[in-house]
Formats: C-alpha cells, sequence, structure tokens
C-alpha cells in the first residue's frame, strides 16, 4: 500500500505533468478529461444544430463534453455574455463589438444562405436595396438578418414558426431569415401559399464564441478546427447532417 507521503507526491507529479503540457500548448485532452461545457442553441435553428455536431467532434479532441440548452436567440446571446454559458454555438462575425465579452474563434464552423420567404408572386428583388417597397417580417435575435435589414425597419416576431404564421395571414410581404430555418419550419407548417425564393439572398460564414473566462481554450480549439477545416471534416459534418 502507498504511504500518505507516496500519494501527495504522485498527486503533485500528476498536476505538474498536466500544467507543463498546458503551456506547452501539446497536449490539452488529459488535463481535462472530467471538464464539461454548457452552450446554448438558438432553439429549432438548423445550422445550429449541425455546428453542434462540429463543436462535439472539436471539444472531444480536447476531452471536453458539450452540454446544449435550446433557448430563444436574443435570451441566447444575454446569457453567453454575461457568463451564465460558457458561450455560442455559432454567430455570425463581429458581435464581439457588442457582446464584449465573447471571444471569436476565427475559424467558420457553418455557414447560412439568407433567403426570402413569400405568398407574393409579383416580387423583383435584386439585393437587399431592392427591398424598399415591401413591409419585412425577421425573427429576433437573429442577428445577421437583424443588421441586414435594420433600415428597412422591420417587423420582429418570436421564432420561425411565427415567421411563417405570419407570412401566411399577410401581417407582411416578405419575411427574411435562414434557407434551411425557415424552410424547415415552411416543411412542417401547413401553409402551401408561402413559398421560398431562390437565389438566396446572401452566404453568411458562422463561428463560434467562447466566454472570456475560456480564453485558455482559444488557441486549442483554433488549432483543432483550423485541421478539421483543412482535411475537409467540417464540410463531411454538414453534408451527413443534410442528408438527414
Amino acid at each position: 500500500m502507498a504511504s500518505p507521503t507516496m500519494k501527495r507526491t504522485s498527486a503533485l507529479l500528476m498536476t505538474l505533468g498536466c500544467s507543463l503540457l498546458l503551456i506547452s500548448g501539446l497536449v490539452l485532452a488529459p488535463c481535462q478529461a472530467q471538464q464539461q461545457l454548457v452552450f446554448n442553441k438558438i432553439e429549432k435553428a438548423v445550422a445550429s444544430a449541425i455546428s453542434v455536431n462540429v463543436l462535439k467532434e472539436a471539444y472531444a479532441e480536447l476531452g471536453i463534453d458539450l452540454v446544449i440548452r435550446n433557448v430563444p436567440a436574443k435570451r441566447a446571446l444575454f446569457e453567453s455574455n454575461s457568463g451564465q454559458v460558457d458561450g455560442e454555438i455559432n454567430r455570425i462575425e463581429g458581435i464581439e463589438a457588442q457582446y464584449s465579452n465573447l471571444i471569436r474563434i476565427t475559424v467558420p464552423v457553418n455557414f447560412v444562405d439568407i433567403a426570402l420567404f413569400s405568398k407574393r408572386d409579383d416580387l423583383i428583388v435584386s439585393g437587399w436595396e431592392s427591398l424598399q417597397s415591401y413591409s419585412i417580417g425577421v425573427v429576433a435575435g437573429i442577428l445577421v438578418v437583424e443588421q441586414k435589414t435594420k433600415h428597412l425597419k422591420p417587423q420582429s416576431v418570436y421564432s420561425f414558426d411565427q415567421l411563417v404564421k405570419m407570412l401566411d395571414a399577410g401581417r407582411f410581404d416578405i419575411g427574411i431569415t435562414t434557407f434551411l430555418s425557415g424552410g424547415r419550419s415552411l416543411s412542417q407548417l401547413n401553409y402551401p401559399e408561402v413559398k421560398v425564393f431562390n437565389p438566396s439572398l446572401e452566404r453568411v460564414p458562422l463561428y463560434h464564441y467562447l466566454h472570456k473566462k475560456h480564453s485558455n481554450l482559444v488557441p486549442h480549439l483554433t488549432r483543432v478546427l483550423g485541421n478539421m477545416r483543412e482535411n475537409g471534416r467540417i464540410q463531411i459534418i454538414r453534408d451527413q447532417a443534410l442528408a438527414k
């Protein structure tokens, strides 16, 4: 049986070993095998669900498990920035200017196509500026759409499903949201007169954000995601998710 002195020595050596490995940046997983992080995912956001798959694989390489909570888009940002959860699954570039406690991982984990949904057959659309004459609806908290449409003074709704329902009711001419999430709601609700218009307005990359209390993870996660991008793994995960 090991003596108390031997046990203390062994524990000290383990702690020292982990510290040296973390400092060197060579290994992260053995020292954080039990760590768990909590992230908010925008409820019913298809792109976020795909990004979760990417991030679960990336964090697993670092020995970290993820817990995912489904919440409305605006509340997700508030909780991430305040440190109630550990960060954002995916958001557009630049939100750190407003949400200063969040650090962007510079490797994109996904992308979204911004699309138009409408009952009208007479739409003439050629870019954002051509939307001036139409009434617009957007989902609150989907920042990329809010930023692009703020000069159009859109009406905000709570969810993707509500956007489709209000389009069908004629509350506004056009709903603007991500192609995948809007399309998912459209396919699940019985509103055959509402259609998605092609091509999409714009394709926007999405980035993972960590709360600043986890700044030590940023270089390690950047390395792992960079490798996943280079070997095509991120695209494979996206393709597999969409195939389902």
